[in-house]
């Protein structure tokens, strides 16, 4: 390391005083001895009138200060002359930072502090960003109830489901009324927190983000919401245990049928002995079950899986829909709305003394029909299916309606449907659509017409092939 002395030792071609000019500024560095022997640099200059004086004990720095105290007089900048070290160079970066913009330093610093004041521990970079991509280029305002609106519009135009559209409007309506505000202020912690304050079951959650999910999407592409925006980063689809499958005993169904009246009646029916859905029941008409002898036509546009699909009418189904509807009637086989199907059945079940279980009619169908039969409910997509102890009878899962629609008598199950011909034609009408064209749907019964009755029960086995298809759509 070399000593002051050493580092104050004269330059070659160095002549003190040294002056450093800057325009008209000069600034001086003059030479000088202490008693010890060793060397130290005065760099001099005048400041509002004032002689100003720095010492160094190397004179590389002290040129470094003079270069910088001259440029500092010739721009006038007066304020830096005042700061020294740390603080002098904290100045002049920022000094530079503003001067891009054209805005006084202390502007800035004041908008700075007013911008901290607002967002408290909430990064001023972060929020930027955050505001150019709901607020940037090409995005407009749109109020979400608004936008609610025209996505719900935009669906009806598409001609979907009047089910959907009931489904955007609970989901996605309130949804819209929680928030009064443009889709490009909503933030994922917004979302994440309505989303967290629903008590509704885990299938019902991740169907209202799903739905959510193509809200968003709609308003990105009509610009109110930037597509680097993920409004759900924040929210995780929830899993849910699914609890035991849920089904009615056949006394409890016979309760329940004898509570209800005609058309409730039917309809409780359809989707307990054929198993169809219930938002497919909502969109059967009369004419999907007069349109195919011996079955239920579930039209593409009316089905689930968007597949068509005929399901067999057992011989107590068929006992049910013989009252049909009557003159003038809708010919909606449920005339009413969704909710008043949900509340006749809950006032139906209170009456009968049974609890109602989301779901059971079309699961009992289901794990009565695979218990009856050969068809293992253990396949590569499992069946909602609920196994029978051995002591239970399945086969007596059925009713037949007494005049007026009051009472069961001794149930009838599949299995025990009179003489065979019944069980035969349901099944092997199943095997005709599944396999045959339409033209030799009728040339395929009468087929089975001519056969003797022994070779006929040996065809039960083609239910199989009917109960995979029904089941499985």
């Amino acid at each position: 390391m070399q000593s002051s002395a050493t580092k104050g030792k004269k330059s070659k071609g160095d002549a003190f005083p040294i002056t450093t000019k800057a325009g008209s500024s000069r600034v001086k560095i003059y030479r000088d001895d202490r008693p010890d022997g060793s060397t130290y640099f005065r760099v001099t200059y005048y400041l509002g009138g004032k002689r100003k004086v720095q010492i160094f004990a190397d004179l590389d720095e002290a040129k470094k200060e003079a270069a910088v105290r001259a440029a500092q007089l010739s721009r006038g900048d007066v304020d830096a002359m005042q700061l020294t070290g740390k603080d002098r160079l904290i100045y002049g970066r920022a000094l530079e930072a503003v001067r891009t913009f054209g805005i006084p330093l202390d502007a800035a610093a004041i908008e700075y502090s007013e911008a901290r004041k607002v967002l408290k521990s909430h990064s001023l970079i972060d929020s930027a960003r955050f505001y150019m991509r709901h607020h940037g280029q090409g995005i407009t305002g749109k109020l979400v109830a608004e936008a609610y609106q025209e996505f719900k519009q935009s669906k009806t135009d598409a001609n979907r489901s009047a089910v959907y559209l009931r489904d955007i409007a609970y989901r996605v309506g309130g949804f819209s009324k929680a928030f009064h505000l443009e889709v490009r202020q909503l933030a994922p912690q917004d979302v994440a927190d309505y989303l967290a304050a629903l008590k509704v079951e885990s299938r019902s959650f991740n169907n209202t983000i799903l739905l959510l999910k193509t809200f968003f999407g709609f308003c990105q592409s009509r610009n109110w919401l930037s597509k680097d925006v993920n409004l759900l980063s924040l929210v995780e689809r929830k899993s849910g245990t699914k609890g035991e499958i849920e089904i009615f005993t056949p006394k409890e169904l016979r309760a329940i049928l004898e509570k209800a009246k005609s058309r409730v009646a039917i309809s409780i029916a359809i989707q307990a002995f054929a198993g169809v859905r219930t938002a497919e029941l909502f969109r059967l008409t009369w004419d999907d079950l007069n349109r195919r002898v011996g079955h239920i036509e579930v039209a593409a546009a009316k089905a689930k899986t968007q597949a068509r699909r005929l399901v067999p009418i057992s011989t107590n189904l068929a006992a049910w829909l013989k009252r049909g509807k009557k003159e003038g009637e809708s010919n909606r086989v449920w005339p009413l709305t969704e909710s008043e199907y949900y509340e006749q059945l809950a006032l139906i079940a209170k009456a009968a003394g049974v609890e109602w279980r989301v779901n059971a009619l079309r699961h009992s169908f289901i794990s009565y029909r695979v218990a009856q039969s050969s068809l293992s409910p253990d396949s590569p997509r499992p069946l909602p299916v609920r196994r029978f102890p051995p002591e239970s009878d399945p086969s007596r899962f059925s009713c037949i309606p007494s005049e007026p629609f009051s009472g069961c008598p001794p149930s009838l199950g599949l299995a025990q449907m009179g003489d065979p011909i019944p069980l035969l034609r349901i099944f092997v009408l199943a095997f005709s659509s599944v396999l045959l064209p339409d033209p030799w749907h009728g040339l395929s019964m009468t087929i089975i017409a001519l056969v003797p009755e022994k070779k006929r029960q040996k065809l039960g086995s083609f239910r199989h092939t009917s109960l995979r298809r029904d089941v499985r759509q």
